[in-house]
């Protein structure tokens, strides 16, 4: 990879001299880097991105739709009075003009100008953090509204459909192909008891156009205010109910906050609460009451949802998700488990808990 990096950054930086390159970012499928380039008293940074192509079988195409998206949400910030400079991801165009480049040994690279004075959470630290990044990925929804979701091709139509992902842990475990499996039965068993639950993606939901990855570190926050920023990684947005963005981003606060094995259930309450007046806050009134009965069905589901994906991928020998240990995949299917069991315990609490979110600003 190390010789597609260089070609991929003298491709952005034409003139420019002592590239330094860093790694980026704790995502599970892309390459990602930080690029630095003098040009005599200027600096330049662009964030540098190999393109899984694994995963994503047409980059080329997953970029002109990231294009597509971004040139919606610019003019969206233009009319509100936000800076799309800092409110929208910007592709870079390489020395050709193209806004993605063919390095020699096949790597397909897209490079964002960087957005200075932003940063993501790896953890959500307190509420407010929670509230701020529930209201940009609200905004987000908001602002991509008036797009028809059939504009907008959809990178990988099955990364919501729980049938699917089920299929593929079926087949890891018959095939079993390093003998994992004896190590992972009682998280199979699990997924095995909840197996035919899948409330929030009932089909009298509208369809929308939703961001598709709602982890909380998508959603860059000023280093300085603490307020949302910008919501990155756009590969995922596809049509389908709100309830699963809105889903994922309030299981992604629950899992990635330290409550769960060490602190207390009112800090996980408080967190909830937190990120979904955000959310709403964001969104204003586009979504009715239905969808937003479902949202605490949607967090469950959509952490078990990752629980099959992360054990199908682990039984499979780790084709799918980067890992840095030979467990990672089944350690992180465990913390979706323990996600879900927790918020089926405390449903009824999280359901009022989003009712009195109801009085929003739109």
């Amino acid at each position: 990879m190390m010789i597609g990096l260089q070609q991929a950054a003298e491709a952005y930086f034409i003139e420019a001299s002592d590239l330094s390159t860093t790694p980026l970012g704790e995502g599970h499928i892309h390459d990602t880097f930080l690029v630095r380039g003098d040009s005599g008293s200027s600096a330049r940074k662009l964030v540098l991105q190999r393109i899984n192509a694994s995963v994503f079988p047409d980059p080329r195409r997953l970029v002109q739709t990231s294009a597509r998206i971004t040139s919606h949400l610019r003019l969206k910030a233009l009319a509100s009075g936000r800076d799309p400079a800092r409110g929208v991801l910007r592709l870079v165009s390489d020395r050709n003009g193209r806004r993605f480049f063919e390095d020699s040994v096949d790597g397909i690279w897209r490079a964002f100008a960087m957005i200075e004075g932003a940063a993501p959470a790896a953890y959500p630290e307190h509420p407010a953090q929670a509230h701020a990044i529930g209201a940009a990925f609200g905004r987000f929804l908001r602002d991509l509204s008036d797009v028809p979701p059939a504009e907008i091709e959809v990178a990988l139509p099955h990364l919501h459909n729980t049938e699917h992902h089920l299929g593929m842990l079926d087949d890891a475990v018959r095939r079993d192909p390093l003998r994992r499996l004896a190590g992972a039965t009682e998280e199979l068993a699990s997924i095995d008891a909840h197996r035919d639950e899948s409330l929030a993606t009932r089909g009298d939901l509208p369809l929308r156009l939703i961001h598709g990855d709602t982890k909380i570190d998508n959603v860059l926050l000023d280093t300085t205010t603490g307020e949302g920023v910008c919501v990155i990684d756009l590969d995922t947005v596809m049509g389908a109910p709100a309830v699963l963005d809105i889903g994922n981003f309030l299981r992604s606060v629950l899992r990635r906050s330290r409550f769960l094995c060490e602190g207390s259930t009112e800090e996980g309450l408080a967190l909830f609460e937190a990120g979904f007046r955000g959310y709403r806050e964001g969104v204003g009134a586009l979504l009715g009451e239905a969808e937003w009965d479902a949202v605490v069905d949607a967090v469950a589901e959509t952490a078990q949802l990752l629980a099959i994906r992360f054990l199908a991928d682990f039984l499979a020998g780790d084709p799918y998700f980067r890992i840095d240990a030979p467990d990672a995949n089944l350690h992180r299917c465990r913390e979706q488990l323990a996600t879900m069991s927790w918020v089926r315990t405390h449903r009824s609490k999280l359901q009022d808990l989003g009712r009195s979110t109801r009085v929003v600003r739109s």
